[in-house]
């Protein structure tokens, strides 16, 4: 069975991310030795420095002392990201790419999915983003979102299908000045955004909605177009009512 390219895994009083390369991890340290960064799934900065197990035999680290390396057998990188702070785990800012605290509680059990949307989209940037004091996942800490809705929260994140439906609509607006397209496409994405959003994470709605906002761009757009035409909007552009509906 292939082993996920990114899983975690709590080792003592840290939060390793454990990496496998597609092809062999020889590259890696060839962009260590560099001085460059790694950037995973787009949401993780990775160093030299954060690195605590290296699967070659004779790898070297420039931020520690070859000792301090534990060698596995197992084409992987692993990297310590978090630090145990009392019942969480304290990302580290340089990892994140931001300074907002972010903690994530010691009972969670990630995988990529909830830190790396599709298309590598850090989903902790889009919540740091609204300029809160800190970020944090779990546990009884009164500004926690829970475990649950944050699972929810994420199943809201659009789609890559999603984004295209999005954008078929917004070419079938205009075409639909001039011509009567067979596919409605209008309608595809109403039912499938209605099919996802049956329910909502309430503490942390406002970033994770911008594609309802994009929505209600669409049909404003809309409405503007039909007003300006002189020949008046034909029967399937008067749908104003459903899409609303779809929107609110």
């Amino acid at each position: 069975m292939t082993k996920p390219a990114v899983e975690f895994d709590i080792s003592d009083n840290e939060l390793h991310l454990i990496y496998r390369p597609r092809d062999d991890t020889s590259w890696v340290r060839e962009r260590f030795g560099r001085g460059d960064e790694l950037l995973v799934k787009g949401t993780f900065h990775l160093t030299s420095q954060d690195l605590v197990e290296d699967a070659a035999e004779g790898s070297t680290n420039s931020a520690a002392d070859d000792d301090d390396i534990v060698v596995v057998d197992d084409d992987r990188l692993v990297f310590a990201i978090a630090t145990a702070e009392g019942e969480y785990f304290r990302f580290k800012p340089q990892v994140l790419g931001f300074e907002t605290p972010v903690l994530l509680h010691r009972d969670a059990r990630p995988d990529w999915k909830w830190f790396s949307a599709e298309r590598k989209v850090s989903i902790l940037g889009i919540v740091q983003s609204l300029d809160l004091e800190r970020i944090v996942i779990g546990g009884p800490d009164p500004d926690a979102i829970p475990i649950p809705e944050y699972e929810r929260l994420l199943n809201q994140f659009p789609t890559p299908h999603e984004l295209r439906r999005y954008v078929q609509a917004r070419v079938g607006t205009v075409v639909r000045q001039y011509t009567e397209p067979v596919i409605d496409a209008e309608a595809l994405l109403n039912v499938y955004v209605e099919k996802r959003t049956s329910a909502t994470a309430p503490n942390l709605e406002a970033p994770f909605r911008q594609f309802d906002i994009a929505k209600y761009a669409f049909a404003l757009d809309r409405l503007q177009a039909m007003l300006a035409n002189e020949t008046g909007p034909s029967e399937a552009q008067c749908n104003w009512r459903s899409w609303r509906s779809s929107c609110c």
